[in-house]
């Protein structure tokens, strides 16, 4: 497994289920989001993941949604000296080191939704969660905190 950097975002996050009967009023809430947000079209819903702040400018359009709080997103990237990840190159981890970092959380009976991007991979966890997230994080072999992890 590659070097990995943990940081922690700074802000917090809510998860959010939108009816599918928003989408259309979705799209246009969703382009107007500053990033990191994540969004997946599931069956029960339109699933957004973002900053709390963001939400709340939103919230009030979509009276129908389901919003749970207190998360606190995890960003994991290759660390290198040589600056940003290249965005033609290789994800930042590869499927399986992501899956084993997950099961090496989930022994430890820490859950956490995986989030993929294309210049890093996020993990999405409880407020409560975070510091023993980030404790069993950093304790893994080729892990360790980025520059500038908040908690």
């Amino acid at each position: 497994m590659a070097p990995i950097q943990v940081r922690t975002d700074p802000d917090g996050y809510v998860l959010v289920t939108i009816p599918l009967s928003l989408e259309a009023s979705a799209r246009v809430a969703i382009a107007g989001l500053y990033q990191p947000f994540f969004v997946e079209w599931a069956q029960g819903g339109i699933v957004l993941v973002t900053r709390a702040a963001e939400w709340q400018r939103l919230a009030a359009r979509f009276p129908g949604a389901i919003t749970q709080d207190g998360f606190r997103l995890i960003s994991l990237g290759v660390a290198s000296a040589a600056g940003p990840p290249d965005p033609d190159g290789p994800p930042p981890l590869a499927a399986a080191d992501l899956a084993a970092l997950v099961r090496h959380l989930e022994q430890r009976g820490i859950r956490g939704r995986t989030l993929r991007s294309f210049y890093r991979d996020h993990l999405l966890v409880a407020e409560e969660h975070l510091a023993a997230c980030l404790e069993v994080l950093t304790a893994f072999p080729g892990v360790s905190p980025g520059p500038s992890s908040g908690g």
